[in-house]
């Protein structure tokens, strides 16, 4: 899904810029009369705006299915997690060993990121018991990785709307999309699901 909407990305940057270079080449041209330029102008424009709603509609079309998948998969989780005697035993554990002080937070936050990241109530325990267990550990993140995904991926589609959808008029599209582009790389997986940090 990444490669997908990254690839949607850098075609959508490549084909405005034609269409936007076109344009910038009919305003410096002298082989058109001003009627001429505008009516070149305006196919163009509606180019752009083919473009746009293309582009715009299979983005969030990504988007819109990777934040179903997230909220699908936090339910199915939930359901299975709260009838897994193991984990729950394991949970218990961790929340006792907060409560006494066993753990340091390099290895509770490895605890953490691989076993209950995707957890909110643990997380809820879990931070529970370290704000009452008058320990030096700083609380955890308090959303699933779900949650986050689901967060950042609604961010994203505010960029779309903005720069993608509706870009042709601002003057700051092409920073955006570097912005957006680099944004889904460094903090996103191959799936579109958040990476905590």
């Amino acid at each position: 899904m990444k490669k997908k909407f990254l690839k949607l990305l850098n075609e959508y940057e490549t084909k405005r810029k034609e269409i936007v270079n076109a344009m910038n080449s009919i305003d410096s041209s002298n082989d058109f009369t001003p009627e001429g330029k505008e009516k070149k102008k305006q196919t163009l424009k509606d180019n752009m705006n083919k473009l746009e709603a293309t582009y715009s509609n299979a983005m969030n079309t990504i988007i819109d299915q990777v934040i179903l998948n997230a909220q699908e998969n936090d339910k199915k989780e939930m359901k299975k997690r709260m009838t897994d005697t193991s984990y729950q035993v394991g949970l218990s554990n961790i929340v006792k060993g907060i409560e006494l002080g066993a753990y340091d937070e390099p290895y509770l936050q490895e605890i953490i990121e691989d076993n209950y990241s995707d957890d909110l109530y643990a997380l809820k325990l879990i931070n529970g018991a370290i704000s009452s267990s008058n320990s030096r550990l700083i609380p955890f993140i308090e959303q699933t990785r779900s949650q986050m995904t689901i967060k950042y991926l609604n961010k994203e589609k505010e960029q779309v709307r903005e720069y993608v959808e509706f870009g042709s008029t601002n003057n700051m599209v092409d920073i955006a999309l570097v912005g957006m582009k680099d944004f889904i790389e460094n903090n996103f997986d191959d799936s579109l699901n958040y990476i905590i940090k």
